[in-house]
């Protein structure tokens, strides 16, 4: 090694292990900033949906349960109402989805509340959609439905039901129990 003005001056092969050493560095970045960009767009691409209610709560899992037939619950026996002109048109579990019809008869009026049983309650509050009969007579009759994640189920009339009506209720299940 040459010293020059009191300098360590580098050798052609220490140049060329200097050249190295850089490429090595910029080739480990590269590396780095590409696994993060195929992280991020691998996270973009499988969204931030909670899927562990479906199937196993594994991506294998949900994929196996959505593959496969519904294996569906009868649930009306978990659901209670205090109104005589309402009937469970059809409540079901399927695969981690809840699926409750009501039948609002006429005469219905005020506020229709009952109860579901807390394995089938939603995680929040849920509202419900709500159907008129053919005639329009019940127009704005019914003016809001919710299950709470509390399993209190309220559905509110503002006047007396003159016709047939649908309130129905779709929401995953909170947890899971047997099929």
């Amino acid at each position: 090694m040459k010293i020059i003005n009191n300098l360590p001056q580098k050798t052609g092969v220490q140049n060329q292990i200097g050249i190295l050493d850089n490429l090595k560095t910029a080739i480990k970045e590269n590396i780095v900033l590409s696994i993060n960009w195929l992280y991020s767009t691998f996270l973009d691409i499988l969204g931030s949906n909670d899927i562990s209610e479906i199937g196993d709560g594994s991506i294998t899992g949900a994929i196996s349960a959505i593959n496969h037939p519904l294996t569906e619950k009868l649930i009306s026996d978990q659901i209670s109402i205090n109104d005589s002109n309402i009937t469970i048109s059809g409540a079901c579990a399927e695969n981690g989805i809840i699926l409750i019809t009501f039948h609002i008869h006429k005469g219905a009026n005020g506020v229709i509340s009952g109860t579901i049983s807390d394995a089938y309650a939603p995680r929040m509050p849920i509202s419900g959609a709500w159907s008129v009969n053919g005639t329009g007579a019940d127009a704005g009759a019914i003016y809001g439905a919710e299950i709470r994640a509390d399993g209190n189920i309220h559905i509110w009339c503002g006047r007396q039901i003159q016709g047939t009506n649908f309130v129905t209720f779709t929401y995953p299940q909170k947890r899971k129990t047997t099929n």
